[in-house]
């Protein structure tokens, strides 16, 4: 039998096989990042049908970081009960669930936040990374975001 159904360890993590949903953007939260009860039931099903480790799509990690609409938040307390209840659903179905942080930069969607975008994204240099060319200190506030999920 392949390995890719035989229980294994990630990081201290015990994941029930390799397999492994990558992640993608769902669009089922609501319009303030908050996780929905689809959102739930299909993190829920995956794990049920036997992914052993689900990554969500990216959440962003301060508002004015938002990519698109319906995409999931991680940047305040209010999101949190959303993420239990999802983290709890996928649990129960022996799976486990990861995060991932994301910041939109100079790509934010500054329709949805009504806040500026952060970084510097311009014509034929769109495939360089938003935080090349950023003011002094923007690095340290993206950093100062991301941490600020991981307490």
């Amino acid at each position: 039998m392949s390995i890719l159904f035989e229980p294994t360890i990630l990081k201290g993590m015990s994941l029930a096989n390799r397999f492994v949903r990558s992640a993608t953007w769902e669009g089922m939260a609501t319009s303030d990042g908050i996780c929905t009860g689809r959102l739930t039931e299909t993190m829920a099903r995956l794990a049920e049908g036997g992914v052993g480790l689900i990554i969500t799509g990216h959440a962003y990690v301060s508002r004015e970081g938002q990519a698109s609409p319906w995409q999931a938040g991680i940047h305040d307390d209010t999101t949190i009960p959303g993420l239990t209840q999802m983290a709890d659903a996928v649990h129960q179905q022996g799976g486990r669930i990861a995060v991932q942080l994301a910041h939109a930069g100079g790509r934010a969607a500054t329709g949805l936040s009504g806040l500026n975008a952060n970084g510097t994204v311009s014509g034929s240099q769109r495939w360089y990374s938003d935080l090349q060319g950023d003011e002094p200190g923007r690095h340290r506030q993206y950093c100062s975001c991301f941490w600020g999920c991981c307490r």
